[in-house]
C-alpha cells in the first residue's frame, strides 16, 4: 500500500497500531484547532504521551504531512474500529468554533481525498450526514465513505465549518474521480444548509434588495444559506421577487460546487429586468445562466422567454451580474 505523492514533509509518529486489520473504505477529516504548520503538527504527534496521531496532516499553507503510513492504523478518531479502516487527516483550522479552515487547506483536502480514493481503487466518496446510517453501511467495492470524530467521542471535531461542507467535499471529490455525485442532477444547488459560490451569488441579490429598502432582513456576505437567508428570501418573495439560482463564472463554468472566492466583500450585483446589454464599472465575476458575458465588463440578457406550463403565461426571468468594483 502506497502513500500519497502529495506529501511535502514526513515525520513518522511512533503512535500507531501497526498494520491495518481492515481494508481502507473510509476517510475521516479532523480539525487541528490551530493554524499550525506541518512541522509543528509532526512534532506534536512525536510525543508518545499524547497517544495521538494521524495518517496525514494539512498545514495552514496547504502543505501535506505524512505522520503514519497509510498502511498502518493511526490513533486519531477515538475508535479502533474506525481507524482500522479510515485514512485520517488532521487539517489546520482556527482555534475557536466553527473551526474555519482557509481555502488552501480545504482545496488540498479535496486533492488529498481524490488521491486516496484513486490509489485505493475508489470512484465515489459518500457523505450520508447520519451516524447510524454511515456506521451500518457496507461500502461497495468502488465506494469510500466519510466519517467524523464527533461520532466516536464527545467532541465537535471536525468543527461545524467543515462538517457543513462534507456533502460538497464528497461531491467535489466524486466529480474529479469521474463518478456520479450523490446529488441528483436536477437537485437545487442553492438550498438551506448549502455552502458554495452559487449560494454567495444568490445572497448578493438579497443584499441588493436590502440596500434598496425592499426587504428588512440583512444577510451576511458569506457562502452559507442559514436561517437569516431563508427569512430574507421569504420577505423578497412576498414583494414579488424571483431569484436566479444557477450561476456561471465569467468563463461560463458552473459554480454550484465551487469554493468561496477571495474578495467577495468587494463584489456588487446588478439586477436586469428586461433584455439589454449592460456595462459594469468593474470586472464581471459571475452571471445568472440566462446572461451571456460579452467581455470582462459587459454582459447581455437575451430576449428568450420561458412559458409557465399551467397558465401558459409568458414570463421573462431577471438577469443578474455580480462584479468586482474597480474603485
Amino acid at each position: 500500500m502506497s502513500n500519497s505523492k502529495l506529501v511535502n514533509y514526513t515525520k513518522l509518529s511512533p503512535n500507531h497500531s501497526g498494520k491495518r486489520t481492515h481494508s481502507i473504505d473510509r476517510i475521516t477529516p479532523h480539525c487541528v484547532v490551530g493554524q499550525c504548520s506541518v512541522e509543528t503538527l509532526g512534532n506534536i504527534f512525536m510525543n508518545t504521551a499524547c497517544e495521538a496521531s494521524c495518517n496525514y496532516g494539512i498545514g495552514y499553507d496547504g502543505r501535506v504531512l505524512l505522520c503514519v503510513d497509510e498502511s498502518n492504523r493511526s490513533w486519531c478518531s477515538s475508535s479502533n474500529a474506525n481507524d482500522q479502516r479510515a485514512v485520517t487527516i488532521e487539517c489546520a483550522s482556527d482555534t475557536v468554533a466553527p473551526y474555519t479552515m482557509n481555502s488552501k487547506v480545504y482545496n488540498k483536502l479535496v486533492a488529498l481525498c481524490v488521491d486516496i480514493c484513486k490509489r485505493n481503487g475508489k470512484t465515489k466518496l459518500l457523505w450520508f450526514g447520519n451516524e447510524d446510517k454511515t456506521l451500518n453501511y457496507s461500502p461497495k467495492s468502488g465506494e469510500m465513505v466519510l466519517t467524523v470524530h464527533r461520532w466516536f467521542a464527545n467532541k465537535s471535531c471536525p468543527g461545524d465549518w467543515l462538517y457543513n461542507r462534507l456533502g460538497n467535499l464528497a461531491d467535489e471529490v466524486t466529480a474529479q474521480l469521474g463518478g456520479k455525485t450523490s446529488n441528483k442532477e436536477n437537485e437545487e444547488m442553492i438550498k438551506y444548509g448549502a455552502h458554495n459560490t452559487a449560494t454567495l451569488a444568490f445572497k448578493k441579490q438579497l443584499i441588493t434588495l436590502y440596500n434598496m429598502g425592499i426587504i428588512k432582513t440583512k444577510v451576511d456576505n458569506s457562502d452559507g444559506f442559514g436561517d437569516g437567508t431563508l427569512k430574507a428570501v421569504k420577505e423578497a418573495q412576498k414583494e414579488g421577487y424571483t431569484f436566479a439560482s444557477d450561476f456561471t463564472d465569467a468563463e461560463g463554468k458552473d459554480v454550484s460546487r465551487a469554493g468561496m472566492p477571495d474578495g467577495c466583500e468587494k463584489q456588487q450585483v446588478i439586477i436586469i429586468r428586461e433584455p439589454m446589454q449592460v456595462l459594469v464599472p468593474g470586472t464581471i465575476q459571475y452571471v445568472s445562466k440566462n446572461m451571456k458575458v460579452v467581455n470582462k465588463s459587459q454582459a447581455r440578457l437575451s430576449a428568450d422567454e420561458g412559458t409557465d406550463d399551467e397558465s401558459h403565461v409568458t414570463t421573462q426571468a431577471y438577469g443578474y451580474v455580480i462584479y468586482t468594483d474597480n474603485n
